[in-house]
This record gives structure tokens, sequence and C-alpha cells, in this order.
């Protein structure tokens, strides 16, 4: 792809590699090289350094280092005069009237809650398919590496868990009066369960399980999102949500009478 200067294709594939190369591989040293030269040709010099310093951390080829230090002197001497910089995701939509109670929300959806339902979210608004509901970063991110299907679930459940668990006592200090209504003992139990989940999430986040010869290493992100965790899912969805790097949002993609729900869909 570099070589027919289709230098996008190249980096997206170059991308890939790298997010399926193991840690520590050569591969991934060799992937990180590469995509640095498609960089440099292209006059992202910050970027091409970076590129570089993540190969020589793992195991580019010795036989290969000329090159690789000789087009990291030549972006050090570049980089000054010609600034450019690069994403690997399309830029997320701006919300045009945002709600004024929810930060990641448009003001044409709201949060509703009953028996049937929950809490789930509505339209203020009749909607027209394409307009953007919601644009929200994580509240928690967890990126690691599994080496079975129980290590995902099992590990991911308990990031889950804690990251809710510590969102809730957020909620708690600052929407009510609730801690001050504790006696000592009660208060000092609650904050230790926060630390406790500041522990588990930090913990977690640090994991690295690698590849042994029965093994594969399978790498794993994932991300707390408050307000995405409101839309309830249906088989025949009216919205969709599409991640842009960490942020997520979330689009009609059916007209949406005012009142009704907005659903999306939790599955591929």
């Amino acid at each position: 792809m570099f070589g027919a200067k289709k230098d996008l294709d190249a980096i997206k594939l170059y991308t890939e590699s790298i997010a399926y190369a193991e840690n520590g591989s050569s591969h991934l040293g060799l992937a990180y090289a590469n995509r640095s030269a498609v960089l440099f040709e292209n006059r992202y010099y910050e970027e091409c350094l970076k590129d570089i310093s993540r190969a020589l951390k793992n195991n580019y080829p010795q036989n290969l280092l000329k090159k690789i230090v000789g087009r990291q002197k030549r972006a050090e001497s570049l980089r000054g005069a010609n600034k450019r910089s690069i994403s690997y995701c399309d830029p997320p939509p701006d919300i045009p009237n945002r709600n004024p109670h929810i930060a990641s929300a448009s003001s044409c959806v709201e949060l509703k809650r009953n028996s049937v339902f929950g809490t789930h979210i509505v339209t203020t608004r009749d909607v027209k398919a394409g307009e953007v509901l919601s644009v929200e970063n994580p509240y928690e991110e967890l990126h690691t590496f599994f080496k079975t299907y129980d290590d995902v679930i099992n590990t991911t459940i308990l990031f889950f868990n804690a990251a809710h668990a510590k969102e809730i006592y957020y909620n708690i200090k600052d929407h009510t009066t609730l801690l001050q209504k504790l006696n000592m003992k009660a208060k000092l139990k609650l904050q230790s369960l926060y630390i406790y989940c500041n522990f588990i999430i930090s913990l977690i986040a640090s994991i690295e399980i690698h590849e042994d010869k029965d093994g594969v290493n399978e790498p794993f992100s994932g991300g707390i999102y408050s307000f995405l965790s409101r839309y309830n899912h249906s088989c025949a969805p009216n919205c969709k949500q599409t991640y842009h790097g960490k942020t997520v949002a979330v689009r009609a993609f059916k007209d949406i009478k005012k009142g009704e729900q907005c659903f999306i869909s939790y599955g591929p």
C-alpha cells in the first residue's frame, strides 16, 4: 500500500497490525517502524517520532536499526518547521444544542423512568434521522490482554462492577446529602468501599496476561459510559452508536416522534 502511494490505507493496515501484534514482539516493533515511515513521508513528524520510540521498545530487529535511527534524526530536525498532526479515527460530531442537565446529551432527549423499562431515554421533540443524540467519553477505561475467554468475562465483570460502584459513590456525594446524615462508622465504610473500587480498577487496568505455548494473547478494551448505558436494547433499534477513538456518539437513524423511546442494539 505504501509503495503504491495509498498512504491512508497503509496507515490503517499498519495500525491494525499494531492492534493485533503481541506486546514486546518484533512484529509489533516492525509495525510501528513501518507506520513511522508513512508518517514521515507525509510530514507527521511528531507522530513519526512516537512510533519510532515504540518500535525501539518492542524488539525492532538490530539489522534494521541504522534505517530507523536515520529516520529518527531526520524527523527531529524537521519537526519544528513542519508541524502536522494526525488522528487515527474520525473526529466525534458536535452536539448542536446541549442538554442543560446532561452534559453528554442533546436537548432533544431526556431521561425517564418506569417499572417496565427502568431508566431510559426518550425524545423531547420530533427527531430526524441523522441527528446527534449524545456524545460521551468513558467514565472509566480498561485496556489489557487476556489469554482465555473466561479471563475476559470474569475480569470485565469485576471491573465494571467496581466502576459502577465508584460512580454511585460520586453521585451520592455530589447530588445528595446522604453522607452528611451518616454516622462516622457508616461514612468510613462507604469511603473504604470507594478506595477499594479505585484499587480494583487500577489493578485490572494494569493486567497483561502474556502468551504461552498453549494460549493466545487477545487485546481487550472497554469503558464505562454513564449516559450510553441508559439506552435500552432493541433488535429493531432507531439509533446507532459509533466510536471515535474512545468517544462514543449516538445518532438517530430513523425519524423518532416526540416522547418515543430511543433504542440501540447491544449486538454487532
